[in-house]
């Protein structure tokens, strides 16, 4: 059951993250925010840290461990969460944005892999 419950946290935080990026991406400001937000107002850091809040108990190597085993799942998440944009997406825009987020995660993910294996864990 517990495995179950942690690919639905994923899945969500997965899910959130993409239309954050999006929102971000195509400049959308909810109602209640000045012009002047960003994303962090759009409140990708508030996600992230109540998406990564269990770690406030953690720190050094197990941090480490944790922090990257958490974001690599993520951001396998996010690539899975682009599949099909490109090719089923009516509007150019939303298709581009996909190719660029793609881009960027798998970068970032590669990364997060390479010091992974070179860290051991």
């Amino acid at each position: 059951m517990k495995s179950y419950l942690h690919r639905i946290e994923f899945a969500t935080g997965a899910i959130i993250m993409v239309l954050l990026f999006y929102f971000a991406f195509i400049n959308y400001r909810p109602l209640t925010m000045s012009p002047n937000a960003n994303s962090e107002v759009l409140g990708m850091s508030t996600i992230m840290r109540a998406h990564m809040g269990y770690l406030d108990s953690t720190n050094g190597d197990d941090f480490d461990r944790a922090y990257l085993s958490k974001m690599i799942v993520l951001h396998q998440q996010i690539l899975r969460a682009t599949e099909g944009v490109e090719t089923n997406a009516k509007h150019p825009e939303l298709k581009k944005f996909a190719i660029e987020m793609k881009t960027m995660e798998a970068k970032e993910l590669q990364q997060m892999q390479k010091w992974n294996d070179e860290w051991g864990y």
